[in-house]
């Protein structure tokens, strides 16, 4: 998908492993389908603005985009998977992040692209 975005073969490889990387790193932060299941443990009741969790994420500026209206609580079912991911963007390069979003819009939009695209994205499906 990288090299049909225009990337060297060296490039694209370099990018894929960036963003398997971080796919890892986050798929490790998901909680069992079994806690999640759980409301007593997955009910964390936040007022205000949520941020401390995701101290380097501007949920505000996200939720303003989406055009989320007012809200008095939230329910952040996974704080600690927010804390993880406030530290992954620490120890993860930029570069990394810019190629892990870079991937998902090309992967998220492929029906939308030239042919070898869509192609591409139902091989690697």
């Amino acid at each position: 998908m990288l090299t049909l975005a225009g990337d060297s073969p060296e490039k694209a490889a370099k990018e894929a492993a960036d963003v398997m990387e971080i796919e890892t790193a986050l798929a490790s932060l998901d909680q069992p389908h079994r806690l999640a299941a759980n409301r007593r443990i997955t009910t964390h009741l936040h007022s205000g603005r949520f941020s401390k969790a995701g101290a380097r994420f501007r949920f505000q500026y996200l939720l303003l985009r989406c055009e989320i209206r007012h809200f008095d609580t939230l329910n952040v079912a996974t704080p600690n998977f927010f804390k993880a991911v406030n530290d992954l963007t620490k120890s993860e390069p930029v570069d990394a992040w810019k190629s892990y979003f870079r991937w998902h819009v090309i992967h998220g939009t492929a029906t939308n692209l030239p042919k070898a695209f869509f192609d591409e994205n139902s091989h690697s499906s």
